[in-house]
């Protein structure tokens, strides 16, 4: 099948070879340009007998153009994260089985023992040809990209997804947007993530957009989740971008430094936010300093997008309306997602109906617009009985300026309790008290916090404790600090949370 974000850049090289469709601090390539260096290394793939590619790169023209190559010649794309730890990368490498492996870190895959029995170089990359490529490889639908989620617990799974659930997708977001004045895209997340893939590189291509590619860490990541918010908000300056995606950690910063933010001098159109929940007093607060900001919601097996509220279609506390080709529907309080296409797992008993069940709490309103209200598997019964998504609490706390990172634990227990992460080491344990009890007179009595503790460091991709997109690890996190918590419980101790 022709992708028709393929065809659509055809038709733009044709009609607008000179326009920019990728920039950088010091490269630029016009549409033209782009659609010359996809046709020649889709030549290459086609003439090498490629079927399946990993690409282990950090954001670059180069991965754009691999990725178009891909989709042009037909070829299954499997993006692997630097964010994966040495044992989730080779899980991906050993259960995918990729022919081919292109990256400009070589080393990488000699210290994880990945067997290659040969390599050369194209657009001056290494091209590792794997001696266990699985070229006899047969799935029941074609896989345009095989995306794999780090997920809460355990080896990531791969979701398969077909060109035409990623054609739907980004024609369906590209229509919700068309109205949007966007001239420049800024790819903030790696675009290892489908939601960057799809939506930060392929709709604004589509729109005929210019889309800026740089490594990560030259907008202010180091490492998986640290992040210099004085250098993110320097390249904001200096690149002036008309939208971005962010996770919430992201956008929680940027509205708890203003002092960063307040001499910003452009305003952007359009900054989705999503990856996990959403306070609606943090999306308040960020509207009234000035940032367009609105919610999506997405899974990978859907193409990453869900719904998505936009300036002509908005309403707070919600994720917006779901996109045209899709129709969605609460059965027993889950959100179920029914479509023409749904993803296969890789090696596993793909979905045998068009029902897609999320394990998301929710709800639609009469508008049609939707509410996540939490995760099925996460929701904690106390000891009373009473059903609480510890997700709506936590989205809470992170918003004291105290608070960068929390856990809300409870299940089966009288009362909740919190893992807390400080903002900066100078935080006072009297502020973290401070913060719960303002929160706390707005809960009701049987989600109250009533004791909590420090963690011992950040929860980070790097440490085990975080997915890729900003979710916390909730088994994890309970049972590195299980003798905390026992103690919590066991002594019925408030610690320092004053009645």
């Amino acid at each position: 099948m022709k992708s028709k974000t393929v065809s659509c850049l055809i038709q733009l090289a044709d009609e607008s070879p000179d326009k920019i469709a990728l920039t950088s601090e010091n490269d630029e390539l016009t549409y033209k340009e782009l659609l010359s260096k996809v046709y020649g290394l889709s030549d290459w793939l086609q003439q090498s007998n490629i079927k399946t590619i990993g690409v282990y790169l950090d954001n670059s023209f180069e991965w754009v153009i691999i990725d178009l190559a891909c989709l042009f010649a037909d070829i299954t794309h499997i993006a692997l994260p630097h964010f994966f730890s040495g044992q989730q990368l080779k899980h991906v490498i050993d259960t995918a089985k990729p022919d081919i492996i292109i990256t400009d870190q070589r080393e990488r895959f000699t210290e994880l023992h990945v067997s290659f029995s040969s390599f050369n170089k194209i657009l001056g990359l290494d091209v590792l040809n794997l001696a266990t490529s699985n070229k006899d490889f047969a799935s029941p639908k074609h896989n345009s990209k095989i995306t794999f989620t780090s997920g809460t617990t355990g080896n990531p799974k791969g979701v398969c997804l077909e060109q035409g659930l990623i054609d739907q997708v980004t024609l369906s977001l590209k229509e919700r947007l068309d109205n949007l004045p966007i001239r420049l895209h800024l790819c903030i997340l790696p675009l290892s993530t489908l939601l960057e893939n799809i939506a930060g590189l392929y709709v604004p291509l589509m729109k005929g957009c210019c889309v800026y590619v740089s490594p990560v860490h030259e907008l202010g990541f180091n490492g998986s989740s640290d992040f210099d918010s004085q250098l993110f908000v320097s390249k904001l300056k200096e690149i002036n971008p008309d939208s971005l995606i962010l996770l919430p950690e992201l956008l929680s910063m940027l509205v708890n430094f203003t002092e960063l933010t307040k001499s910003l001098p452009f305003k952007p159109v359009f900054i989705p936010v999503g990856g996990s929940k959403t306070s609606p007093s943090l999306i308040g607060l960020a509207k009234k300093q000035g940032w367009p900001v609105y919610e999506g919601y997405g899974l990978s097996e859907n193409g990453s997008v869900v719904s998505i509220n936009t300036p002509y279609m908005n309403r707070l506390g919600s994720v917006g309306k779901p996109l045209p080709h899709l129709k969605v529907e609460i059965i027993g309080d889950e959100i179920c997602i029914f479509g023409d296409h749904n993803s296969d797992y890789l090696n596993e008993v793909g979905i045998t109906d068009d029902c897609l069940r999320t394990g998301d709490l929710g709800h639609l309103d009469d508008d049609g617009y939707l509410y996540v209200t939490g995760r099925k598997k996460n929701l904690i019964i106390t000891s009373y009985g009473r059903n609480i998504s510890p997700e709506w609490i936590e989205s809470e706390l992170v918003l004291s300026p105290s608070i960068a990172q929390c856990l809300v634990y409870g299940d089966a227990k009288p009362f909740c309790s919190a893992i807390i992460i400080p903002r900066t080491a100078m935080v006072k344990h009297s502020e973290i008290n401070n913060a719960i009890n303002e929160l706390n007179k707005t809960l009701p009595d049987y989600a109250e916090i009533k004791s909590w503790f420090f963690a011992d460091e950040p929860f980070k991709v790097s440490n085990g404790l975080l997915t890729a997109n900003g979710r916390p690890k909730r088994l994890d996190i309970a049972f590195r600090y299980q003798n905390e918590i026992k103690d919590i419980y066991e002594t019925k101790f408030v610690s320092g949370v004053s009645s």
